[in-house]
């Protein structure tokens, strides 16, 4: 259960001092947010509820893992990093077609504004 909030943690520091500001100043950069911002584009305000239930269910089913797996050192050490894994290729997938839309989005602002 704690393993999802402490990569998002983690993630956000180093992103954080990577680009030289405080850590714990706040941004929008975290997984969840960029899930629930990319399922509102393809889905509408339904994204954000399938980007809550989409974490609830990993973070669940990893619970369950780690329960199953909690006499199993190594196993629980496998788990962790495959979760880690799959939380930066999320993340790598996800922030560039946020950011990419957001952006195709002011272009189209801008230039509803010079007409």
């Amino acid at each position: 259960l704690v393993l999802y909030p402490f990569t998002d943690t983690t993630a956000a520091i180093v992103r954080r001092l990577a680009t030289r500001r405080p850590i714990m100043a706040p941004d929008a950069d975290h997984l969840h947010t960029l899930l629930a911002q990319r399922l509102v584009q393809r889905f509408g305000r339904m994204g954000r509820n399938m980007a809550s239930a989409l974490i609830v269910a990993v973070s669940a089913a990893t619970a369950v893992l780690a329960v199953t797996l909690y006499r199993d050192t190594a196993a629980m050490m496998v788990l962790c990093g495959l979760l880690a894994v799959a939380f930066a290729v999320a993340y790598m997938a996800i922030r560039p077609r946020v950011v990419a839309v957001e952006a195709g989005a002011d272009i189209h602002t801008e230039r509803a504004k010079t007409k």
